[in-house]
């Protein structure tokens, strides 16, 4: 099996091959019976969830720049590694693969330490992974072992400017001011012969090769013009309103499909459920009633779960009055029909034996106050009809 190589091998042949396995990962439709229990708490900022080895999840810590490993069983925590100084990095999705750590790393969004600002240029050829022990200069996805060796890096951020899949601009042609998230990687699908990943920024998931490092669009998902929407002021071209869909996790079923969930641009009631092939076909979208969603899983029968970061209440009513702690998981059968798990600000979904965790309180307050994350088993019971 080859992985990562070492600076030997020229930057243009970056490789990872895996072994033939299956790519879902999935719990059981029977999960455990229960309702919401407080598995880890202390947890700085928590985003995506995946499974490690036995008993054990790795969860990616935004606020803190740091990568975990969570026991179930103890409810402790080890930090592996911090990818940088908490504030100047922003881990949000991780993936786990042939002992390899898959790292999304969004947009700092910290006003009082940006850090310098990546070089907008766009690039003369598409860029391509590198064997690299530094960090991506802009938004994207690092590649490394599990005691934090850098391996190889994937610039994100010089892909959209490069692609541009969305079509949008990036600055305001009257003032110059930056129009537009750029890219801002959100969640990561590890896949025998490629990684995705769901960019909030760029609109778009990417597909990685992980035999060359070549990045290329897999699928840009469409503005969103009803409801709401359709009265938000947006920077697409030609100008017009709408939201933009702003994916925030991928997924894969146990048939293969693929599952991509959208924040929508934290209006109410227009989050979105792509639900796509192989070749980032849309099958279906589900597209009623569910609120701005940041985390996606699916079980062993195809039923569907999302975290809805702000549940009935909105982003507005929530930064508000933080202290409302709102948020809910909608859980979708085969047939459509839904119920709900109230869950403070969740996001990443993991099944681990059967089990389902979500990612909970994320959006803590800033320091000195004491992180408030948590990891949450949400069981059967807690699953109620609601609206």
């Amino acid at each position: 099996m080859r992985r990562w190589k070492g600076a030997a091998v020229a930057a243009a042949t970056v490789a990872l091959v895996a072994p033939p396995t299956a790519a879902y990962a999935g719990g059981d439709a029977a999960a455990a019976d229960g309702g919401v229990t407080t598995v880890i708490g202390g947890l700085e900022g928590p985003r995506q969830l995946d499974s490690f080895y036995p008993g054990h999840l790795l969860a990616a810590e935004s606020d803190s720049g740091e990568i975990s490993v969570l026991d179930l069983a103890d409810g402790g925590v080890k930090t592996l590694f911090a990818v940088g100084p908490a504030g100047t990095v922003n881990p949000q999705g991780i993936g786990y693969g042939d002992g390899q750590l898959f790292i999304a790393l969004g947009e700092t969004g910290d006003p009082d330490n940006p850090g310098p600002p990546p070089d907008t240029t766009r690039p003369p050829t598409a860029p391509r992974c590198e064997l690299s022990s530094a960090l991506p200069p802009g938004p994207g996805l690092l590649v490394t072992t599990p005691e934090g060796k850098v391996l190889a890096r994937c610039d994100l951020f010089a892909a959209e400017l490069f692609f541009n899949p969305d079509g949008q601009v990036y600055f305001d042609p009257a003032t110059g001011e930056q129009a537009d998230s750029i890219s801002n990687p959100y969640a990561v699908l590890v896949q025998d012969s490629r990684v995705l990943v769901a960019d909030a920024g760029a609109n778009t998931v990417w597909s990685i090769d992980r035999h060359n490092g070549e990045i290329a669009p897999f699928f840009a998902l469409p503005v969103i013009t009803g409801g709401v929407c359709g009265q938000t002021p947006n920077n697409t071209a030609p100008p017009s309103n709408s939201c933009d869909p702003t994916p925030t996790g991928v997924v894969e079923g146990p048939d293969g499909t693929l599952y991509v969930s959208g924040l929508s641009g934290l209006a109410q009631g227009e989050g979105r459920i792509y639900v796509l092939d192989q070749r980032g076909t849309v099958l279906r979208t589900i597209d009623q009633g569910l609120n701005p969603l940041t985390g996606i899983a699916v079980d062993g029968r195809g039923t569907i779960f999302a975290s809805e970061i702000f549940g009935t209440v909105g982003a507005e009513s929530f930064f508000t009055d933080p202290t409302q702690a709102a948020g809910r998981l909608v859980r979708i059968d085969g047939y459509g029909n839904r119920t709900y798990a109230p869950v403070g600000t969740p996001q990443g979904l993991e099944f681990v034996d059967g089990s389902l965790y979500a990612a909970a309180l994320s959006l803590g307050p800033p320091p000195p106050a004491p992180p408030i994350g948590q990891v949450v088993r949400v069981g059967r019971d807690a699953f109620t009809p609601g609206t």
